[in-house]
């Protein structure tokens, strides 16, 4: 779901708790001092690599140094990470109470997704952050949706099974069913220092990157905008008249622009998406 500049996946948190504990949990002075010592032990070994790399760079080839200057762009982006975690270990979290999702001996697939959305919901409310990317892991279990007995992973590639299916359109209807109830918080709570809600002042993306499972396909992908002040339209073709689906950066770019960004291509987009008319 997310990749730093090099292509290389970032790390979700999948763990319910552990997302708590990054976000909400306010670690005592002995645990922020000791989380600060293993920040600068790591920051002694960046910098230990970082004067080794100068002396290999200088007596690489072309080819390497272009290779080792993604390794430095990668060390540069560590460099900073460090520097937001010290801070972030020093930061007062606001108080939230996750104890009620985890009741039980095992957190039901619908306190996990309540969990996540709750949490993201309040930490934009609390603006610990204004940015974030949900993904649910393929190994989740579904069975505790009602009509399902297999994996969502099974699911999606069902060979065109009419119970498979049947159990495909449950899983994702829950999903769509839970990212309603997330929507219909963020309207519910009023944004800061501005009119409105805070789903008027949050673009929020969801949609898969497969259109069927069974072949991978990346054509006709489901994709749904809401809030952040735009112009909906509701359900759109963005086919054109050859019947050629629109590049999905399209859209992407139309984002970007609608944030500030002065770009002009993402990608591979062949122009921008008009929210009023639903068209490029």
């Amino acid at each position: 779901m997310s990749w730093n500049a090099n292509g290389v996946d970032i790390k979700p948190f999948t763990d319910v708790q552990r997302m708590y504990d990054h976000l909400f949990l306010n670690l005592t002075q002995e645990q922020r001092s000791q989380q600060h010592q293993l920040l600068q032990q790591n920051r002694s070994v960046l910098d230990a690599v970082g004067e080794q790399f100068a002396g290999v760079r200088k007596r690489a080839s072309r080819n390497d140094q272009v290779r080792l200057d993604l390794y430095a762009h990668s060390l540069r982006e560590l460099e900073g990470n460090m520097v937001d975690r010290q801070k972030w270990v020093d930061r007062d979290k606001p108080e939230f109470d996750v104890s009620p999702y985890l009741s039980g001996s095992e957190i039901t697939i619908h306190n996990h997704y309540n969990a996540v959305f709750d949490m993201v919901a309040y930490a934009f409310q609390t603006d610990l952050t204004r940015v974030a990317t949900i993904g649910f892991s393929p190994e989740l279990k579904y069975t505790d949706v009602k009509g399902v007995t297999r994996g969502y992973h099974a699911c999606t590639h069902n060979g065109k099974k009419e119970d498979t299916v049947k159990e495909l359109v449950s899983i994702e209807a829950f999903q769509v069913a839970q990212l309603s109830r997330c929507l219909k918080r963020l309207d519910e709570i009023p944004e800061p220092n501005a009119e409105g809600s805070m789903l008027d002042h949050t673009v929020v993306l969801f949609g898969s990157g497969m259109g069927y499972g069974g072949t991978h396909s990346n054509r006709d992908l489901p994709i749904l905008v809401a809030g952040g002040g735009l112009k909906h339209c509701g359900h759109v073709d963005t086919r054109d008249r050859s019947g050629d689906n629109m590049p999905l950066c399209n859209l992407y770019l139309s984002l970007l622009q609608h944030f500030g960004f002065e770009y002009e291509q993402f990608n591979q987009s062949s122009g921008s998406f008009d929210f009023s008319a639903g068209k490029v």
